[in-house]
Formats: structure tokens, C-alpha cells, sequence
């Protein structure tokens, strides 16, 4: 009885109630987000993963292939 009251309810959310939680969670996700990517920043070793995880996120995005970081003409990774 109770969960089919529960449902009964949730059906009855307006979509204008509905995308603003989206529009929270989606901001919340993007500010967690950018917290980990300044903590990763300020550690030295951070900093190349980090790097290559952007080149990663902007690829995807451009549905491009990811670039090696010190890539060289032969193909092989070359010394940084």
C-alpha cells in the first residue's frame, strides 16, 4: 500500500521539478569534478595524468583519437 502511494507520487512530479534536480545533480557532479582535478594539480605527479586526462575528456567530446603526450614522427613515445 505504502510503495504504491510512493509511486503514485513520483509519477506525479512535473517535468520542470524534474529537470531542475537534473540541472543540481549535473552542477554538483561538475564542482566535485573540478575539485578533483585542482587536488591532482597541485601534486607534481599529478600534473602529466592530468594533462592526459584532459586531452582525454576534450577528445572524447570531439570524438577525436587521444594524443600521446611526447609522442614522437615514428610513432614511438619518445623522453619527456
Amino acid at each position: 500500500m505504502h510503495k504504491e502511494q510512493k509511486i503514485e507520487k513520483g509519477n506525479k512530479r512535473s517535468s520542470q521539478t524534474r529537470r531542475r534536480r537534473q540541472k543540481k545533480k549535473k552542477k554538483l557532479q561538475q564542482a566535485k569534478k573540478a575539485e578533483r582535478r585542482n587536488t591532482r594539480e597541485r601534486t607534481a605527479e599529478g600534473m602529466e595524468y592530468d594533462i592526459m586526462q584532459r586531452q582525454k575528456e576534450q577528445c572524447e567530446e570531439k570524438k577525436e583519437p587521444p594524443l600521446r603526450l611526447g609522442a614522437t614522427e615514428g610513432g614511438k613515445e619518445g623522453e619527456i
